[in-house]
């Protein structure tokens, strides 16, 4: 998991017993639901991935009759759904074009987006083969839509190459 406080915020936000809409965005495996679903029953998971791994959590969903994980192909998918947290785990690095898709995450109007794991870059740095997020950029688009920063906090289990 790319944040082991994830339970502990949820918590503060929700309590254990509240009906809430999470989003993980750049789920991956399901190690984060099966870890709020137990400790969060109320929760409404929706799990958003490449289409290849949508389609296998979606199957899990079927085969285990998994009434509050939702499998979404489209972030507009969510539009009417009233998120009230997204997550994205590491998940910003691997999206060409993640300032349309941030765009399209503050559409979705969640009350929380919590970015967790993420390397940011404070200097440009040119490269064709990684996308590195710029925090500066990043930053700005919070401000933009009227958000503030939660919390920031360097993550000093990350080792940058050549360091």
């Amino acid at each position: 998991m790319t944040c082991p406080h994830l339970l502990s915020i949820l918590v503060s936000l929700y309590g254990q017993d509240n009906k809430f809409k999470f989003l993980d965005f750049g789920a991956g495996n399901i190690d984060h639901f099966a870890h709020l679903n137990k400790n969060l029953p109320s929760i409404q998971y929706f799990y958003h991935d490449l289409p290849q791994f949508n389609l296998t959590i979606q199957e899990l969903k079927n085969e285990f009759n998994l009434e509050n994980l939702f499998v979404t192909k489209k972030l507009e998918d969510l539009q009417d759904k009233k998120l009230d947290f997204v997550f994205l785990g590491s998940a910003l690095q691997y999206i060409k074009d993640y300032l349309e898709t941030l765009s399209k995450i503050f559409d979705l109007g969640p009350k929380y987006i919590f970015i967790s794991g993420q390397s940011c870059y404070q200097n440009k740095i040119d490269t064709n083969e990684t996308f590195f997020i710029s925090s500066s950029i990043l930053y700005q688009m919070f401000f933009l839509v009227s958000s503030s920063i939660w919390i920031r906090e360097k993550n000093y289990l990350k080792k940058m190459v050549g360091s």
